[in-house]
């Protein structure tokens, strides 16, 4: 399946995000409707690839390489090997894409959760381990425990990257 890696960059040409979607050009309007920092976008670089697996590779590179400014999964994506999607064995893929596509564009982990039938922490593991991609939609600064300041990122998952964690399960032969 042809698949995009997009990067988007602001005005001063300073890289701004780095993805992988199947419609880059409608991934841009996704991100217009749930990322703060749409507004800064004034170009976008779309790069095509023949295979779902070519562009994950390039996007890993990428943001290794050229660090984002706002892509938090800075470290190489991992792909998953194992199945846990379908806790629901009479529920089949078509049923899945369907589910997730009608139902709304922005989805919060337990949302999402609930449209893969898992956890909403099974579903931040996938994100954490960059199996599952995300979008963010606010920062927040707190203290911890130890009185340490740290950054938070409040993340979503659009619906279109739920159905391209699924495809890509697909294409590994697992559905």
């Amino acid at each position: 399946t042809m698949t995009s890696l997009y990067r988007h960059f602001d005005a001063d040409g300073d890289l701004l995000y780095v993805g992988v979607s199947l419609s880059a050009v409608y991934r841009l309007s996704q991100h217009k409707q749930a990322s703060g920092w749409y507004s800064d976008i004034s170009r976008v670089d779309i790069e095509n690839f023949t295979s779902r697996t070519a562009a994950l590779i390039a996007e890993t590179a990428a943001i290794q390489g050229e660090d984002p400014k706002y892509n938090i999964q800075k470290k190489a994506p991992k792909l998953p090997k194992t199945v846990e999607v379908y806790k629901n064995p009479e529920m089949s893929r078509m049923q899945l894409l369907h589910r997730v596509a009608t139902y709304q564009p922005i989805y919060t982990m337990d949302e999402a959760g609930r449209a893969l039938r898992q956890s909403a922490s099974a579903v931040k593991r996938l994100v954490e381990d960059g199996k599952l991609g995300c979008i963010i939609t606010g920062r927040s600064m707190r203290k911890t425990k130890d009185g340490v300041l740290k950054e938070y990122f409040k993340r979503k998952i659009t619906g279109w990257q739920l159905i391209e964690y699924i495809e890509h399960l697909e294409s590994q032969g697992r559905d």
